[in-house]
């Protein structure tokens, strides 16, 4: 028991400090990804919705002491994201099929990129800080973080697929 909270405090951990620190220093396509949230939404799917809420919050609270982003914003993002994301799993997504792994990535990223805005703005409204304006860079910034949200979940989808039959269809037939 305490050897698998160990690893997973070391796992969010690394995590955390790869996407502060590696990810944001990549190439400026790949520069864009988020880890945190396609590796949040793949532990709700794979795992349960308690374990994907520490993860959020634990996250969170980590990428929030490496930002320069007013404190919260992203352990608001990233509990929203994962609520509303398990919201549609339970709800709308009965299967965990290649579809409902690419619909749940695309719902929450695009729910935590306003989530984060628009609480830094709120909060930014309220003090002396800039807001952050709404552009064409901007835009772009969002459309590459989605579609690289995607391919990695593509890429997390076929890796689960491969090393497990867990989420394979299976066909019942009917002949004797």
């Amino acid at each position: 028991m305490y050897l698998k909270i160990f690893l997973n405090i070391l796992l969010i951990v690394f995590l955390a400090l790869l996407q502060a620190s590696f990810v944001s220093a990549l190439p400026s396509p790949f520069a864009n990804i988020n880890i945190l949230l396609v590796v949040l939404v793949y532990v709700l799917i794979v795992g349960s919705f308690e374990i994907s809420f520490i993860y959020a919050l634990s996250f969170g609270f980590l990428m929030d002491m490496f930002s320069f982003m007013s404190f919260g914003s992203h352990i608001f993002g990233f509990l929203f994201s994962i609520v509303v994301a398990n919201f549609l799993l339970v709800n709308f997504f009965t299967n965990r099929s290649f579809y409902a792994f690419l619909a749940l990535i695309l719902s929450a990223s695009v729910l935590n990129f306003f989530i984060v805005y628009i609480y830094s703005n709120a909060i930014s409204f309220f003090t002396d800080a800039d807001y952050i304006i709404f552009n064409q860079s901007f835009a772009t910034f969002a459309i590459k973080q989605l579609g690289l949200n995607m391919a990695l979940m593509l890429v997390l989808y076929y890796l689960t697929n491969f090393l497990n039959n867990r989420f394979r269809p299976v066909f019942l037939s009917t002949k004797k």
